[in-house]
């Protein structure tokens, strides 16, 4: 999986809740990152205050109520919501499917949270345990891929096909580190 590279525009609060800004191409859409285990099991979010402005490869998943309809004509992007670009709800993923996952854990091994690190730690890997037997869909949206959540999904999704997919939320998962 080749996460988007992005660049952080901001990074703040949405409702008591952490939100991260991405930049890419132009357009700025919001994610969700909350609390997850890292691998040494403390509970932490995955970007630091001293990642604003930075470049990154964020792994993200459009997740919970997830409306995923296939589509003929080939595109790849992601729209904001228009209601609220910068919040994590709503936004629109349009791309092929590169790999259908029984196991999101099988692609989260590189994946590291950056809070309570400064700029010069490796970070801390993310525990992937949670994500065993999770099924996820790998979309390349142009800028590289992000995850589709297909726990809830009522159509098959196959390797190959177009999609345009809209998620209720967008989680932040880590940033790949790989070089």
């Amino acid at each position: 999986m080749q996460p988007p590279t992005v660049r952080i525009s901001d990074v703040g609060r949405k409702n008591g809740h952490r939100t991260v800004v991405f930049e890419a191409d132009g357009t700025e859409f919001g994610v969700f990152d909350g609390y997850k285990q890292g691998a040494d099991g403390v509970m932490r979010i995955a970007t630091a205050p001293w990642m604003d402005d930075t470049q990154v490869r964020p792994v993200v998943r459009a997740t919970m109520e997830v409306a995923v309809e296939p589509v003929e004509t080939a595109g790849q992007t992601i729209e904001a919501s228009s209601e609220q670009p910068t919040g994590w709800e709503d936004h629109l993923f349009w791309g092929q499917v590169v790999d259908v996952l029984e196991n999101t854990a099988t692609v989260l091994e590189s994946v590291r949270l950056f809070d309570d690190t400064d700029r010069d730690s490796p970070g801390v890997g993310l525990d992937p345990t949670p994500f065993e037997d999770e099924p996820s869909a790998v979309v390349d949206v142009g800028i590289g891929a992000v995850l589709l959540d297909l726990a809830d999904v009522a159509v098959d999704v196959e390797s190959g096909e177009y999609l345009r997919c809209t998620a209720s939320r967008t989680d932040l998962l880590g940033y790949d580190r790989r070089a």
